[in-house]
């Protein structure tokens, strides 16, 4: 139960949407209710997809750190977009976290995937 995508996806978006709380408390409500349903969302499916997208690249381009790489560029992007689009307040801050953390995930992820490969 505890290794399954369902779990982890629901994790990782109580924990990144009590993340969007703290990253936005400096403006009143409800400016940090557009942050909160904004990276909870994104953080599950990212959850959902990072581990996916990574194997999925491996296979066809190899090695570790290229497949990390571009699942965190597609990352990054996602995040940064959907908040612009939803217009939350500290942007940069609301995504600094959850980037840090989706971007540790993946490259442990993808050179853990590359050495069992090997």
């Amino acid at each position: 139960m505890l290794g399954s995508t369902p779990l982890r996806m629901a994790v990782a978006f109580v924990l990144m949407w009590g993340w969007a709380v703290l990253a936005t408390r400096i403006h009143p409500m409800p400016a940090p209710m557009i942050a909160v349903p904004t990276q909870g969302a994104l953080s599950a499916a990212l959850t959902a997809g990072l581990k996916r997208g990574v194997e999925a690249l491996s296979r066809h381009i190899g090695g570790s750190l290229l497949p990390a790489l571009a699942a965190l560029a597609a990352s990054a992007t996602l995040l940064v977009a959907a908040h612009l689009v939803a217009g939350t307040p500290e942007s940069a801050a609301t995504v600094a976290m959850p980037l840090a953390v989706s971007g540790s995930y993946v490259l442990l992820f993808s050179y853990l995937n590359d050495r069992r490969r090997a």
